[in-house]
């Protein structure tokens, strides 16, 4: 049943992509043979509605106008086979009753922009439950404020994204949907979550946020839990994340008392491990990298931040198929000779931490083409290593050596360097929200 959702979603989207290609005066002169629409504007939206009964086809309708669209014409929820609907406006606030006459609807999606806005959409109405065949609906970052228990009465569900809204509560049927696979509830305001969510055994991806401090014992039982993201300050890291011994991705917060338990050993389908502190680095306890972390065989990307490690330890340096370290916000103080061992390394961050120069084991490191030392001590490069340099990128913002790359000299040397594929960043790319 995965595999079929997996399939739904990706003709849909492949569907979506090549009609949305075609302009909207194109799709009209031929509305018969539509399959999918985008419409963006009031003017658009009025011409859809006068036209709608020649959309015979259509399977897949976005809405997208932000505040150009008004409202929504009821003509809309006479699609019978409508398979996708996209909402992305913000002017419209609610949706009717209507929304369960869509009984074909598979795919519903009012998801708003990750930096804000696009979904103003606030209520979703009881009658989502007549759409049975829903295997989708996802709302993240948008202002959906509440969520009818009849979503669980959707007993086809398969994801459920709610990430990045002010839902103060989740309707606890939803822990009893025994066909659920992914969960996302990263919202702001939730403070309680059921401590059975064993209900939930198809579930493969869990994330959890909001105002909690623990994770629910019964998540021990979801034995096919392949990632687990949890988003709120945990105050200890519970024995019953390390039963779920198929998890392959796996990021937890904790706060600056807690202790990282040294039973990893557990976990060896882990792929992507984080480990965040909440606390500011240079004021977090001294703790050490757990032993156990060297069996994680499989694991290729690591980011242990903000947790007060003063070095790399040997059990890093052990994991062969390591391609991406982050271990920012630390207290580390220089380079080991021993990551000349992972010769698959491609990124290495060490930002915000007390690190004073360069090492030439990077040179040993083969596949390493970017290290991030944003905010540390670095004054200078070695001539001798500069010599032996391969390509790579080194990004230097709020360094003493990024000041200097700023200067008229500085940026004569990244000029001469960028001619050898060694590329020095004394800034960051603005990027982000």
């Amino acid at each position: 049943m995965f595999l079929r959702s997996i399939l739904l979603v990706a003709l849909i989207s492949t569907d979506i992509f090549a009609q949305y290609s075609e302009s909207f005066e194109d799709i009209m002169k031929n509305p018969e043979y539509a399959a999918s629409i985008s419409i963006s504007s009031e003017k658009e939206m009025k011409i859809f509605d006068k036209n709608i009964k020649k959309f015979k086809n259509l399977t897949s309708l976005s809405i997208n106008g932000y505040d150009e669209i008004n409202s929504i014409p009821k003509s809309i929820y006479t699609l019978k086979g409508l398979q996708s609907l996209s909402i992305s406006t913000f002017t419209i606030t609610q949706l009717p009753p209507d929304l369960g006459k869509l009984v074909n609807l598979e795919y519903l999606n009012i998801s708003g922009e990750p930096c804000g806005g696009g979904s103003s959409i606030t209520k979703i109405p009881n009658e989502i439950g007549k759409l049975k065949n829903l295997r989708e609906f996802r709302a993240s970052s948008s202002n959906l404020s509440f969520l009818p228990a009849s979503i669980s009465e959707c007993e086809n569900l398969q994801v459920l994204d709610l990430d990045e809204t002010p839902l103060k509560s989740i309707p606890f049927s939803i822990f009893q949907m025994k066909y659920l696979q992914e969960l996302s509830l990263s919202c702001w305001e939730i403070q309680s979550l059921p401590q059975d969510i064993s209900s939930c055994k198809s579930l493969t991806k869990l994330r959890l946020g909001g105002k909690l401090y623990s994770i629910p014992s019964g998540i021990s039982k979801l034995k096919n839990l392949t990632h687990l993201y949890v988003d709120y300050e945990l105050y200890s890291i519970p024995d019953e994340i390390f039963q779920c011994t198929e998890l392959v991705d796996l990021e937890l917060h904790i706060s600056a008392s807690a202790t990282i338990p040294n039973s990893f050993s557990s976990l060896t389908n882990l792929k992507n491990l984080t480990i965040a502190g909440i606390s500011n680095g240079a004021d977090a306890i001294t703790r050490e990298i757990p032993s156990t972390i060297s069996k994680l065989s499989k694991l290729t990307n690591l980011t242990l931040t903000n947790l007060g490690i003063e070095d790399f330890g040997t059990h890093v340096t052990k994991l062969g198929e390591l391609s991406y370290l982050n271990l920012n916000s630390n207290k580390i103080k220089s380079f080991t000779p021993a990551l000349s061992n992972l010769k698959k390394l491609t990124y290495l961050e060490l930002d915000e931490n007390p690190i004073t120069e360069f090492h030439p084991v990077i040179l040993q490191m083969p596949e390493l083409t970017s290290v991030s030392l944003v905010g540390t001590q670095i004054k200078t490069i070695d001539e001798v290593l500069l010599k032996q340099l391969r390509k790579i990128t080194f990004i230097l913002e709020m360094t003493p050596f990024g000041e200097w790359l700023q200067s008229e000299k500085g940026e004569q040397f990244r000029n001469f360097y960028d001619q050898k594929d060694i590329y020095f960043q004394p800034y960051m790319d603005p990027g982000g929200c």
